[in-house]
């Protein structure tokens, strides 16, 4: 993630698993103290905000065409 210094907040509305099954997309190996790392630096991570309307936008994305870059594990 490249934010710039003013970040403060992050929202994820999708959850991985919503984002692999949907489009396909392998986020690859993230490391497990990830969000402590963020949250240690100043920024708070707000998973999950309108989680369902993000699958209906990442869908309808896909459904038209959208290009998904890096679309399946190796």
């Amino acid at each position: 993630m490249f934010a710039g210094p003013e970040l403060k907040r992050f929202y994820l509305p999708q959850k991985p698993e919503d984002v692999e099954s949907i489009a396909g997309f392998d986020e690859g190996p993230t490391h497990p103290d990830y969000n402590a790392q963020l949250e240690n630096r100043g920024i708070k991570i707000i998973p999950g905000l309108l989680r369902s309307e993000g699958q209906r936008v990442l869908q309808l994305y896909v459904d038209l065409g959208g290009l998904v870059y890096n679309p399946e594990r190796n």
